[in-house]
């Protein structure tokens, strides 16, 4: 444009000068001009962009016996939530996961910045701890499901708005309580059991907000299948206290949150004994053990919530 606009001024500024001035073009046909044109993309580039990280669970079919059943624990049951979607694998969902001719993998792949649809990308396939898989060599990846970590400082304001609501609720209850003669049960036992849940939401809330203190990039396998552990347990509070008015039946949900507390514990051990027996960076070291810790927490903090239904039930057995 700034070009276009000097040729003008120049041709004026001649005008002027000498009225009778007057151009002569050249014949185009003796001698034809060659433009050189470039488009955007050959004179720029992506700057400030990041590469989006995607993770998820897979499955490895066609082995010729090398697989092997996958192990128990959140990612057999993030693969099972993925088949229970297909109604070509619903029905068969043990089946699929018990045979020696498959297995359960964990994918990952990296989409660099200016990607396009269609773009080929370079995806790493590997083992859960646990799984008896011998070799994946002759098998192929069926379709998956890869879910991204993006607009951190978002979803940590949701989980802020969600701890806000979540007080709110709290509060209410609490004045209700003070303006009511006969409750459900024990009023010590319903100031527990809101405390425990807000308890829950708090950390939920922290752990997001450290994320976006520490800028975590992305997240660790540990901290994604710890994160599953806790949306786990809280489907299971949430149906225990769907039933919690009739007092029975409640047993399978609290023994559920049991046995994920105790898986979590098993996956936190581990994690943090690799943290310091592989070194690395001293600052990542501390960062993801201290989030570790607070994943940790909460996952206690849904069995202490599982442990205050269950003592509401006994005493109204």
């Amino acid at each position: 444009f700034f070009a276009i606009m000097g040729v003008l001024l120049l041709g004026t500024q001649g005008c002027l000068k000498d009225k009778n001035l007057r151009l002569q073009a050249e014949d185009e046909s003796e001698h034809p001009k060659k433009y050189e044109v470039k488009t955007i993309g050959d004179v720029t580039g992506v700057g400030g962009a990041r590469p989006t990280v995607v993770s998820g669970v897979g499955l490895v079919v066609g082995l010729e016996g090398t697989g092997g059943g996958a192990p128990p624990g959140t990612y057999r049951a993030m693969m099972e939530n993925e088949l229970q979607k297909r109604k070509d694998a619903a029905e068969h969902v043990k089946e699929i996961l018990g045979s020696k001719n498959n297995a359960l993998v964990l994918v990952s792949a990296v989409i660099p910045p200016g990607a396009r649809k269609g773009d080929a990308l370079d995806v790493e396939v590997t083992l859960p701890a646990g799984s008896t898989v011998t070799s994946l060599r002759g098998g192929y990846l069926k379709e998956c499901v890869l879910k991204n970590y993006d607009t951190v400082e978002r979803r940590a304001g949701e989980l802020r708005d969600a701890e806000h609501r979540g007080d709110e609720i709290s509060h209410d209850i609490g004045h209700r309580l003070e303006n009511t003669f006969i409750t459900p049960f024990d009023r010590e036992d319903i100031h527990a059991l809101i405390s425990g849940l807000d308890d829950v939401i708090d950390l939920v809330e922290e752990i997001g907000d450290t994320f976006v203190l520490y800028r975590v990039e992305a997240p660790t396998p540990t901290a994604i299948q710890q994160a599953s552990i806790i949306v786990r347990q809280c489907e299971q509070i949430h149906e225990a206290l769907g039933h919690l008015r009739k007092f029975q039946g409640l047993d399978q949900y609290w023994i559920e949150i049991h046995r994920l507390e105790n898986e979590g514990d098993q996956v936190v051990r581990s994690a943090i004994a690799a943290l310091f027996r592989n070194g690395g960076n001293p600052l990542e070291v501390i960062k993801w053990k201290e989030i570790y810790a607070l994943l940790e927490s909460a996952i206690d903090k849904c069995e202490d919530v599982a442990n205050t239904i269950e003592r509401i039930v006994v005493k109204h057995a």
